[in-house]
């Protein structure tokens, strides 16, 4: 009678070790799917930061070849600039191929008023470093939105340019097929609050990440994570 006890208790203290585990093996893998949630989703967010703040350092460099008058393939354009349009990965870098400096002191002009609302032949500037004007692999503009006053309108292209020497911003959006179109005509930044949204994104699967760029007159901007 002892020796069936003995042997039931044997067998019930088997089942529950079984049964514990299960539990914990359970717990463990709980733990790593949500640990692996977690990392997949902090990795999404650094690509996007590092995505949007590759935005705001391109457009202060080509705002700095417009301010300290950057001669490009020998000439000295009037305008320096930057194109993102939707659903690319792609920075473009662009200036005023036949509008330069020369050109408006020959007609006793001055850029911007060779700039503003005129159409303007824009080249890409050639770059050492292709890779520094891509978004990510996984990265992709996914919207532009265009606040003024309070108003908001969507584009697929946006394309904001800088005067030279002064500095000034201008753009073009558009929903035009090509980034940047040809022979966009520029408008001044104006109004309050006036800027571009650009909203970058990541998917991967069934997750997905997304964040903001704002684009301020100035050519400043600021980014905003989700």
């Amino acid at each position: 009678m002892t020796s069936k006890n003995n042997t039931n208790n044997t067998n019930i203290a088997k089942a529950f070790t079984l049964i514990e585990a299960m539990i914990v093996l359970f717990i463990i893998g709980l733990l790593s799917l949500v640990a692996a949630i977690g990392y997949g989703n902090a990795a999404r967010q650094k690509l996007i930061e590092q995505s949007a703040r590759r935005v705001a350092t391109e457009l202060s460099r080509v705002r700095n070849y417009a301010v300290f008058g950057q001669g490009i393939e020998g000439t000295y354009p009037c305008g320096y600039g930057m194109a993102i349009g939707k659903d690319n990965r792609e920075i473009k870098d662009i200036y005023t191929s036949r509008i330069d400096r020369l050109q408006a002191m020959d007609s006793d002009k001055t850029c911007d008023e060779l700039i503003k609302g005129q159409a303007v032949d824009l080249s890409e500037i050639t770059v050492s470093n292709t890779d520094d004007l891509l978004l990510g692999d996984k990265i992709i503009l996914d919207k532009i939105i265009h606040s003024n006053n309070g108003n908001s309108s969507g584009s697929n292209c946006l394309v904001v340019l800088f005067s030279a020497p002064k500095g000034n911003p201008y753009y073009y959006a558009s929903n035009d097929s090509s980034c940047p179109p040809a022979n966009p005509a520029f408008q001044s930044f104006s109004g309050s609050p006036n800027y571009f949204l650009a909203t970058l994104k990541v998917d991967e699967g069934s997750s997905s990440n997304q964040g903001d760029v704002k684009i301020y007159p100035s050519g400043n901007t600021e980014v905003i994570q989700e």
